[in-house]
């Protein structure tokens, strides 16, 4: 946790628009997508890809890299794009999303791919 010397240090930053928002992993968690699913976190959108693939059962560890080049390969790349655009389009977010993005943030960084910020 923050000491209160950081809090007050934060805040006042916060306040003069001096902090930079980066967000990655796991930050779009909570979110819904347009099919009423949460967003993935860690593999899902390597296990959502491999199970629009294959039958088989997801083999956890195949690349995210791979498993595109796969699917632009068997899909195509205009129906590859709509499944992922799908599959990463929020829909609905608790209110706490707000409170973020209601701040003035001297920059914002996100490692996503989804439309959550």
């Amino acid at each position: 946790m923050l000491s209160e010397n950081d809090k007050q240090n934060l805040l006042r930053n916060l306040a003069r628009n001096r902090v930079v928002l980066a967000t990655g992993a796991g930050f779009s968690a909570e979110a819904v997508n347009i099919s009423g699913n949460t967003l993935p976190v860690g593999d899902g959108l390597a296990r959502y890809l491999w199970e629009s693939l294959y039958p088989s059962a997801y083999e956890p560890g195949t690349s995210l890299k791979t498993l595109y080049a796969a699917a632009s390969f068997r899909m195509g790349k205009a129906p590859l794009r709509e499944l992922i655009n799908n599959y990463l389009k929020v829909r609905e977010y608790p209110t706490w999303y707000r409170l973020v993005a209601q701040r003035f943030w001297r920059r914002i960084y996100t490692f996503n791919a989804d439309d959550l910020m």
